[in-house]
């Protein structure tokens, strides 16, 4: 784990910037776009990534403990007729980049938003809803006060563990709107995408709607939730969940609101800030990171309690 500790405009925050600009080209090739030199060392599938800027564009590797450095490029040129001698081969399904980069950015500036996660994050929303692609993962994710009920979904539906030590009432119940009329259209022209399929699974002949035309409201304990909604890991469901639900959109979002109910009365609005930030700390932490994610936390004291700051579970 790398922590950047400074004074108050130092510029640690941008660092997280250059970061995700880096990678934000890295993903779509278009590293000749960055107007600023840069040398990037990092780990991942136990290897050593080196990219670089100056005059050109280099993707180097190597072993941790070689001093060599190998250009990539040429390694992928060559796959399996690389020497007998060479220190390391690359499988064809290697892949020097993260996995994932997720930013959890507590300041008001939506510079990082605006510039690099974005774009992402709208074509994410989009593309599954109108081919029948597979929600896959969202290379740049951008975290914010926007994910909370998906959050809590998601870790409940999942059976996240701990989620009693930041809220402690029972969950009562989780009400899902479904704009009905968007979703038929959607059906009819793509009967077989996986969102539609995903959303349909909550409507049941003898549901009964809101009164409010073509919007369907539905009040749901977390059992009957698991036992209608089908997915693979935790992160399939939050994928889903977030096309379904967190589109700009508002003729591709089948989920028009979702609300958590606990015993006390309380949703997830009424949450304190600690509350709030340490869901989707756990979020990031227990359910979307992953073996070669890169997490991006700006301040990450303001996510944890005082109390908490000497635990893994926080």
């Amino acid at each position: 784990m790398t922590v950047l500790i400074g004074n108050n405009a130092s510029g640690k925050s941008n660092v997280l910037e250059v970061i995700s600009a880096i990678f934000s080209r890295i993903y779509n090739d278009k590293l000749k776009e960055l107007p600023f030199k840069f040398d990037l060392v990092y780990t991942i599938n136990s290897l050593d990534i080196r990219v670089s800027k100056n005059q050109e564009i280099e993707y180097k590797i190597k072993k941790p403990e070689d001093k060599s450095w190998h250009n990539l490029e040429k390694l992928y040129s060559l796959g399996s007729r690389l020497p007998a001698e060479f220190p390391f081969t690359l499988g064809e399904s290697y892949d020097y980049r993260p996995s994932q980069i997720i930013a959890l950015y507590s300041g008001e500036e939506l510079r990082l938003w605006e510039e690099y996660y974005k774009k992402p994050y709208f074509d994410f929303n989009k593309t599954p809803l109108k081919n029948d692609t597979y929600v896959s993962k969202l290379n740049m994710l951008y975290v914010n006060k926007y994910y909370w009920d998906v959050a809590l979904l998601t870790m409940y539906a999942s059976d996240v563990k701990g989620l009693e030590k930041i809220v402690k009432s029972e969950l009562k119940t989780i009400t899902i709107q479904i704009n009905k009329k968007l979703l038929s259209n959607f059906i009819k022209s793509k009967p077989n995408n996986e969102v539609n399929k995903f959303v349909s699974s909550f409507i049941t002949p003898e549901s009964e709607g809101d009164g409010v035309e073509n919007i369907q409201s539905l009040n749901l304990s977390l059992d009957e939730v698991k036992d209608k909604i089908d997915f693979k890991t935790h992160t399939e469901l939050f994928n889903l969940l977030c096309v379904a639900k967190l589109s700009k959109d508002k003729k591709l979002k089948l989920i028009t609101d979702l609300e958590l109910e606990f015993e006390n009365g309380i949703t997830t609005k009424d949450f304190s800030e600690g509350q709030k930030k340490q869901i989707l700390l756990k979020l990031c932490l227990e359910v979307l990171s992953g073996e070669n994610s890169l997490l991006l936390f700006d301040e990450p004291d303001a996510h944890i309690h005082i109390q908490k700051n000497s635990s893994p579970t926080y």
